[in-house]
């Protein structure tokens, strides 16, 4: 499996082709359940009502073991509802980890929310804490943790916190649907929480979201904001439907094929992450061993949906003295030679990018005059930064952990020995830079 001269100098890779398995699966279940929407009358083929739709949602709730769950087209519409649920509007502040996918974000915007950027942890990617407390404002009025690759925030903290201060905490639950923290379901530790059934996701519907939560006010606002502001059961035998609109909301149903689909899904979910904890430790013990190569960890109490497992590289540790993501890029580059499917996931604090960094954040549309952005302060989030500047991910889609087997997780223990032994000549050999698609203007830096 691979010798000791790096497959970049020329030598054999340690992965060999073929051990990959690609994601999704879709077996006949799968595809079964998909076509008994195609089969379904017109009532449940689409609209608000549509039995599928039903069905997903009551097993989510049992599995989360909460009241209530709603269904959304995507997982931003349903992070969108449940601050709207919990009362974010024009004025508010919501407090979000620098560290996190636009959608987080954007919710929050398009709620009417204004946002507070929070730092991280070193080592998880999740919320500091402490700097979010100190964030805490007259107008501050949700906290909104980001379950980073599928390991949750420390939610005990944050409900103290949030409940000495009197905010919501709206979980974004997005790649760790199955997480548990002492007992309870990433999701249900707060308000509500919002999932994602994004293809990439090991529950998956192809795409869309979810709301969990055990207060039925919040069920009922998520409801009505994503069906037109008119929510309701379906009506019964000699009833119509009043089409009534009481608030204002969104169309922001899912669709029936996806509900379906993820409810087959939803029966394999826990075999499909007890195969990605196994491949984790696999990583986590054989990475251990390696100098300079940190893995993550998963502290007592807690399990990860391990959706990405992300290595830090120890700059002083390698003998490394100059920039972060020049390692970073040699790495990807040596570990991709060997073999492994290795990436990164977000190349910026969001607080950087430069739809937040407008004097009003909005929308583009053709004419539109860019604008002033704010000066980007980067002091302000060093360990965000220098989290995405000096690690790398593993387990991206189309190769998730979920479907790997031990054999290619052995593998990349060898391709990252080969590498750190073979250091001096990664580090020695030409620097070609992480090439980004599509290329971010330096006006937008």
């Amino acid at each position: 499996m691979g010798g000791s001269r790096l497959a970049v100098e020329g030598g054999e890779p340690a992965v060999r082709p073929g051990l990959h398995r690609a994601w999704p699966e879709i077996t006949q279940a799968d595809r079964d359940a998909v076509m008994s929407v195609l089969e379904a009358p017109a009532e449940d083929l689409g609209g608000p009502h549509s039995r599928f739709a039903r069905e997903l949602e009551e097993r989510v709730a049992a599995f989360c073991g909460v009241r209530f769950c709603r269904t959304l087209a995507s997982g931003t519409d349903a992070l969108w509802a449940g601050l709207v649920a919990a009362g974010v509007g024009p004025g508010d502040r919501v407090i979000v980890p620098a560290v996190s996918y636009v959608a987080t974000a954007m919710a929050v915007v398009f709620a009417g929310g204004e946002i507070d950027w929070c730092d991280v942890e070193a080592e998880s990617g999740n919320v500091d804490v402490g700097q979010a407390e100190r964030l805490i404002g007259a107008r501050t009025r949700a906290i909104v943790p980001v379950h980073a690759h599928g390991l949750m925030a420390d939610m005990a903290a944050l409900r103290e916190v949030a409940g000495r201060h009197g905010l919501a905490v709206v979980e974004d639950a997005a790649q760790a649907a199955g997480a548990s923290q002492h007992g309870e379901l990433a999701g249900t530790m707060g308000l509500c929480g919002a999932f994602s059934l994004n293809v990439k996701k090991p529950l998956q519907g192809g795409d869309g979201g979810l709301v969990v939560t055990d207060d039925e006010a919040v069920q009922e606002a998520v409801v009505s904001a994503s069906t037109f502001g008119e929510g309701g059961a379906r009506p019964g035998p000699g009833q119509t439907s009043a089409h009534f609109a009481r608030w204002l909301g969104r169309n922001s149903r899912i669709h029936p094929m996806a509900a379906a689909l993820a409810t087959a899904q939803l029966r394999r979910l826990p075999g499909l992450l007890a195969r990605a904890e196994e491949n984790a430790g696999i990583l986590r013990e054989g990475l251990a061993e390696l100098p300079g190569v940190l893995a993550p960890g998963v502290p007592a109490g807690s399990t990860s949906t391990n959706h990405l497992v992300r290595v830090r590289l120890d700059a002083a540790a390698l003998g490394w003295d100059g920039p972060l993501r020049e390692l970073r890029d040699r790495f990807m580059h040596a570990l991709g030679g060997e073999g492994v499917e290795v990436g990164t996931w977000q190349l910026e604090p969001l607080p950087r990018m430069s739809a937040f960094r407008r004097g009003e954040p909005t929308l583009w549309a053709p004419g539109a005059e860019a604008g002033a952005l704010s000066a980007w302060e980067p002091a302000r989030y060093p360990e965000a930064c220098r989290l995405l500047d000096g690690s790398v991910v593993l387990g991206r889609v189309p190769y998730p952990l979920h479907v790997q087997t031990g054999e290619l997780m052995r593998a990349y223990v060898v391709a990252f020995r080969k590498v750190v032994e073979g250091l001096a000549a990664v580090l020695a050999g030409p620097y070609e830079p992480l090439a980004v698609y599509p290329r971010i203007a330096d006006a937008e830096l």
